[in-house]
């Protein structure tokens, strides 16, 4: 947050980052501390970027509202395979951004070959097969509380219910590039990245990056999800668009979905090359 800063007022990442408030963090900020402002010299606090998120179950396990992150409640895990949406776990990093559905386009970027397509979301709905597929979902930090009662670790204290299973109704992304006329077999290639349009105060936007083979692969379920179980997906999961990658970590699936860049690298994104990579 300091850095994202870079020499102005931290209060904005401070506010959207607010999943650092937690007793490690303060600790080690305490050691940076040269003083406290007079309550007189203290600026009013900015607009809460919170305020739009949308109401949630009362029944979830709340482990942070400012982002909301949260856990189905473990009896409806038991009772139901498929996880009702309002109590499918929830995990967000920044604010749940509002869509203009009139002005919403998903790009297409084949950062190779220097081109770029653009589709309405009617166009994807309407123009490709649809599918409609279960899938489990899991945030990579399930079970975290546990792991820290082994050894202490950073991050949410996730217990036993980041995890669900809904029907994703959606068109597969291969079908889409293979419409772009995207060659799968170019080994310039390597990678698939996605962008959301939940984004931090300088514009940063939430991304995450899988290797072209996920993609590509003709018996692959990687889908750009419109619906989640039989409804437009709602706001806390992504809508308008998702896209879910079965078989790997949640973090992947990213929510909001406004980019698909066909690329020769990783995404450069905070949350693939530090949160979500493996040491």
């Amino acid at each position: 947050m300091i850095l994202a800063g870079a020499g102005t007022s931290i209060e904005p990442f401070w506010k959207i980052y607010a999943v650092h408030h937690s007793a490690e963090t303060f600790k080690l900020l305490e050691s940076y501390r040269i003083g406290n402002l007079k309550q007189e010299k203290k600026k009013p606090a900015t607009d809460d970027p919170f305020s739009l998120d949308p109401d949630r179950s009362s029944l979830l396990t709340v482990l942070t509202r400012k982002p909301f992150n949260a856990e189905t409640p473990k009896e409806l895990s038991v009772e139901n395979l498929i996880t009702p949406n309002e109590f499918h776990f929830k995990r967000n990093h920044l604010p749940v951004p509002h869509v203009d559905i009139e002005k919403f386009e998903l790009e297409i970027i084949d950062e190779i070959n220097n081109k770029t397509h653009k589709f309405k979301l009617d166009d994807i709905k309407t123009k490709y097969p649809v599918h409609t597929i279960p899938v489990t979902i899991q945030c990579s930090g399930n079970k975290r509380k546990s792991m820290n009662d082994y050894e202490p670790v950073q991050g949410l204290m996730w217990d036993v219910n980041a995890i669900s299973t809904a029907e994703w109704t959606g068109v597969k992304l291969a079908d889409i590039l293979a419409d772009c006329k995207i060659d799968f077999d170019d080994e310039r290639i390597k990678h698939v990245q996605f962008e959301g349009l939940d984004a931090d105060p300088v514009g940063a936007r939430y991304g995450a990056s899988v290797p072209k083979e996920k993609v590509f692969d003709k018996k692959g379920d990687v889908l750009i999800a419109f619906q989640m179980n039989g409804v437009d997906i709602p706001l806390d999961h992504g809508f308008p668009l998702r896209v879910v990658v079965p078989g790997v970590i949640g973090a992947r699936s990213v929510k909001w979905l406004s980019k698909v860049v066909l690329s020769n690298e990783e995404s450069k994104s905070h949350w693939q090359q530090n949160d979500y990579k493996g040491k």
